[in-house]
């Protein structure tokens, strides 16, 4: 897997603000929510999470406003060993399809989408291709359209198009 080109991009977009990547997914989901970007106050109320693996992890956060679709969240990658934008509100973390997840002692499979309500500060491991997640507050299946889980490996999701985008 070839990330230079994309470390490239953090660099130069770094300069401008804080950035993550957003995910493009081949298949926009069902539009539903017809709202503008929701936000929140006071600025402590957040999810943080940290990506402590040695590869990238896919996370939901507020949709971002180029994002196509209309659904409340949209998913980025999360780099390895960092932590999500301070004040960004992190909404919980994919495991794709063909992925593992230890979640209070059961192992769950991939496609699904771990949800993490506010103030919480999250750990994300990996060990031997099994993310370690702890307590999430919810764990949501592919049909559930506020959070999507698509049938995708994580090869495949790295491979969907990506962009930087400033989150705040």
């Amino acid at each position: 897997m070839n990330l230079q080109p994309l470390e490239a991009k953090w660099a130069d977009s770094e300069r401008s603000g804080v950035v993550l990547e957003l995910v493009v997914l081949p298949q926009p989901p069902i539009v539903f929510w017809s709202g503008p970007t929701r936000s929140f106050h006071p600025a402590w109320m957040y999810c943080s999470i940290l990506n402590d693996s040695e590869e990238p992890i896919f996370v939901y956060g507020p949709r971002h406003e180029s994002d196509k679709s209309k659904i409340p969240t949209s998913l980025f990658i999360l780099p390895a060993k960092t932590r999500s934008p301070r004040f960004w509100d992190c909404k919980g973390v994919l495991v794709p399809m063909g992925q593992y997840a230890l979640v209070l002692n059961q192992v769950v499979h991939g496609p699904v989408a771990l949800k993490y309500r506010d103030l919480r500060r999250i750990r994300i491991q990996m060990k031997d291709g099994v993310y370690d997640c702890p307590r999430p507050n919810g764990l949501l299946t592919s049909d559930q359209i506020e959070f999507p889980a698509p049938h995708l490996t994580y090869e495949q999701l790295l491979s969907c198009p990506r962009r930087v985008v400033r989150v705040r």
